[in-house]
């Protein structure tokens, strides 16, 4: 009976959920209600979506694709300069 009880717990942590301490909250407060593990259960095996990663403004990766634009439309200035006219 306890391996059912905490069913929910057991299915966040093998599927690494990232709400996994809210899910067990959720399980131990609430779980001895048929709602509450309920709840606890959809929530153990609905998608773990990730945060996503937020690159700051003006961060690293930011001002590296600006310098390749600039360094690629200076190679090109020098390229048409060096080429011979008629």
């Amino acid at each position: 009976m306890l391996g059912l009880y905490i069913a929910p717990l057991i299915i966040a942590t093998v599927r690494d959920h990232h709400r996994l301490p809210w899910i067990g909250l959720l399980n131990f407060a609430g779980g001895w209600t048929i709602v509450g593990w309920i709840a606890a259960l959809v929530w153990s095996v609905t998608a773990k979506c990730e945060p996503v990663a937020v690159m700051p403004i003006g961060g690293t990766a930011l001002r590296t694709a600006q310098l390749a634009r600039v360094s690629a439309q200076a190679e090109i200035f020098r390229s048409d300069r060096k080429a011979p006219r008629r």
